[in-house]
């Protein structure tokens, strides 16, 4: 198992952002041949100024995929409009309040 941690925006419906981070995931691993029999787990963990932290965790069958892998599932994320990588408001987070 490997964590990879973010921060989701504030006031977005959380359980819609886990199933589609899960799937996201589940999704680009698979693609590239990476996956474990596991899927993707989200648990959302705490909270900070820029929003609710959440920690990925993703099942490889590997350990050389490491760095490929987190690095995968963050940029396929990263295009959702949910992550807390700036405090303004993006048209793109609209979709998951």
């Amino acid at each position: 198992m490997h964590v990879i941690a973010c921060d989701i925006k504030p006031g977005l419906d959380l359980d819609r952002v886990g199933a589609d981070i899960e799937r996201l995931a589940d999704e680009v691993l698979d693609e590239r041949g990476w996956r474990a029999d596991e899927h993707a787990e989200v648990r959302f963990i705490g909270s900070t100024a820029n929003g609710v932290q959440a920690s990925i965790r993703v099942y490889l069958t590997d350990i050389a995929y490491t760095t490929r892998a987190m690095d995968a599932v963050m940029r396929a994320i990263g295009k959702r409009g949910y992550l807390a990588d700036w405090t303004n408001e993006a048209p793109a987070q609209e979709a998951w309040r």
